[in-house]
């Protein structure tokens, strides 16, 4: 299976306790979702590490947005820098 940085039309999911990081000089990615450690109950995690960019989540009206956890271990989205826009440029 090949890997590809996601798009405004994808649904990023972490389950596998990784990490991905978002670069200082990442520049402008939209998503139509993030999920880390989605499924309830399991021991799934994700995590996000933000140091700079744009980042828009939801770019469509309706999009699901954000889902940090739900497993019993701990998901998290560290920003240490970067602009994160909900619901698209507006």
């Amino acid at each position: 299976m090949a890997l590809s940085v996601p798009g405004v039309d994808d649904i990023a999911i972490i389950n596998n306790g990784s990490t991905a990081t978002i670069a200082a000089d990442a520049g402008d990615r939209g998503l139509a979702s993030l999920e880390l450690g989605e499924n309830e109950g399991s021991d799934d995690s994700g995590h996000v590490i933000m140091n700079g960019g744009f980042l828009r989540i939801g770019d469509f009206q309706g999009d699901p947005k954000v889902h940090i956890g739900e497993g019993t271990v701990q998901s998290t989205f560290i920003m240490n820098g970067g602009t994160i826009y909900f619901d698209g440029p507006d």
